[in-house]
């Protein structure tokens, strides 16, 4: 693998330049290796290393979305049509991750991990919900395998911390779970598909930030600065895949299919615990119902190895997390917030 933290002035023309070292730059520049081998693929990172902001493992929920246990993805539970949607997209990428491995291009065990993912509600209206979901996934081949209860003793067995010293108030409750659920290391997957890039024909140069994309005649000219100093490079085709900063890029390139596009504020704030015999007790995804007027991703989940989530502001989240006053007020006031840093949930 060809990594480098410095730069030329003018670097050598690209096939295809990926800006944004993470897992979205990472899986189409994996593909592309495979399909166009002899394509010369540039990789760019502002940060010194890949995958260090939103796909960083404990920068998202690190869920492989089967809309197993999605409660948004479906409010009306008579109409599973778009849970169904979001699993069978998550099966392609399955099916891409399959036929890496049956290369040898990635170890599975390095990024994808079983954890049952299930739900946890309370009251009767969101018991309601929950068993009417349930009855109209199971007719659905890819959720034939859900189980439900309304018994707080099983509820207490699949998932014994949301339980533990919980008083008997006679409200109602229930629960559901796939047995077949994942947990995905976002992180270490991004690393294994650079590799795949980095081993044909592309090369990977991370402290470099883009900050000037023009169309020319015959393609693209991508501007930055890395520690050496400043760089461009011209390439045929760019791909945007920087998180945060996308937005701001495209409206400098002039990109006429971004009008209309503005900030998706998504956030969590991360509590972990690292108690082995607690986290022994926990290994399922359990999301919960979002109270009503909520952001549609502001719902509270308790993943594997007893860590959990809770909703908050993302632009309050940023500006505490921004390297200074100056620059959170600069990306907020071209219509997105900072780039992602600790605690941000973009994939949820």
């Amino acid at each position: 693998m060809t990594t480098h933290t410095a730069s030329s002035t003018s670097l050598p023309a690209a096939d295809v330049v990926l800006i944004g070292g993470g897992i979205m730059s990472a899986t189409l520049g994996s593909m592309l290796a495979l399909l166009e081998p002899q394509w010369r693929i540039l990789m760019l990172e502002r940060a010194e290393d890949l995958a260090a902001e939103s796909s960083d493992p404990w920068n998202n929920a690190g869920t492989g979305h089967s809309g197993f246990c999605e409660l948004n993805y479906m409010p009306d539970p008579d109409d599973g049509s778009k849970a169904a949607s979001i699993a069978e997209q998550f099966h392609l990428c399955r099916q891409w991750w399959a036929h890496l491995v049956r290369l040898g291009l990635l170890e599975p065990n390095e990024f994808i991990h079983p954890s049952t993912h299930m739900n946890l509600v309370f009251g009767a209206e969101d018991v309601a919900y929950l068993r009417a979901r349930v009855t109209t996934l199971r007719a659905d081949p890819l959720f034939a395998d859900m189980e439900y209860t309304e018994d707080p003793e099983v509820i207490a067995e699949w998932a014994p911390l949301t339980m533990d010293g919980r008083p008997d108030t006679g409200e109602p409750m229930a629960a559901a779970r796939h047995p077949r659920g994942t947990d995905i290391d976002f992180g270490a997957l991004t690393r294994a598909l650079t590799r795949i890039i980095a081993s044909a024909s592309g090369e990977v140069r991370t402290g470099h930030e883009v900050n000037g994309l023009n169309r020319t005649g015959t393609g693209w000219q991508i501007t930055g600065a890395s520690p050496a100093g400043r760089f461009r490079v011209r390439a045929k085709t760019v791909f945007v895949g920087a998180g945060g900063f996308a937005l701001r890029l495209l409206q400098k390139a002039k990109v006429p299919e971004v009008r209309g596009y503005a900030v998706l504020p998504v956030g969590a704030a991360f509590y972990r615990c690292s108690t082995p015999a607690v986290v022994a007790r926990h290994q399922a995804k359990v999301y919960g119902q979002a109270d009503v007027g909520a952001a549609p991703r502001s719902t509270s989940r308790r993943r594997a190895g007893a860590s959990a989530l809770r909703p908050v502001s993302d632009l309050q989240h940023e500006a505490a997390q921004a390297r200074s006053t100056h620059r959170f007020l600069h990306h907020t006031a071209v219509g997105q917030s900072a780039r992602p840093r600790r605690g941000r949930c973009a994939e949820s």
